[in-house]
């Protein structure tokens, strides 16, 4: 099969992986139905992942690599000469409460799953991690010189993370107070 043909088969298969891992979720998703969204037939399938789980690794890698270049180009388009780096918090908690809401189903399913799939947890925390590397420069000019930005930042992913993953069903406006209740404390940790 062409490079061509077989590159637009594996985006469909992704995009359809994406679709039924958003709604109805990943659980509820079989690969006869990932095969029928794609338009391809089952056996085809496997000719580009192994099994469901592959595909879903796929799929979260390639939603947490858009996600995180529109979170760090949110950052660099935050950074003016003069930088107020307490609105740059709110608006980068606002992304991702924005970001996550799109997809309910396929980041609290996220989490099970990396309870459950030790290649889930492991996926996660390496995209975490290079995420957070790339966070590093750009925040330490920012942040008090008293803070240890290193050990800091990992805690203050896992305080977003968990804090915008428990929202769940709270209403818009008790979503609003949490996130900017959430800036202030952040602001107050990381600048004068």
């Amino acid at each position: 099969m062409p490079s061509r043909t077989r590159q637009k088969t594996r985006t469909a298969i992704l995009s359809a992986g994406l679709e039924l891992f958003q709604n109805p979720g990943y659980y509820k998703t079989d690969i006869r139905a990932i095969a029928r969204t794609a338009g391809i037939a089952i056996g085809s399938f496997y000719n580009y992942f192994p099994d469901k789980l592959h595909l879903y690794l796929a799929v979260y890698r390639q939603e947490h690599e858009k996600i995180a270049e529109r979170f760090l180009l949110l950052i660099r388009q935050g950074i003016p000469e003069n930088p107020d780096p307490r609105a740059l918090v709110l608006n980068l908690l606002q992304f991702q409460a924005s970001a996550h809401n799109h997809s309910k189903t396929f980041y609290l399913e996220s989490d099970l799953l990396g309870i459950a799939e030790p290649e889930v947890a492991q996926l996660k925390n390496e995209l975490d991690s290079r995420l957070l590397d790339r966070l590093y420069p750009v925040l330490k000019p920012l942040v008090r010189p008293d803070i240890s930005l290193e050990l800091g930042l990992p805690i203050l992913y896992d305080l977003i993370e968990s804090t915008i993953h428990s929202l769940g069903e709270e209403s818009e406006d008790r979503k609003g107070q949490i996130i900017t209740e959430l800036a202030a404390i952040l602001n107050s940790y990381l600048f004068r």
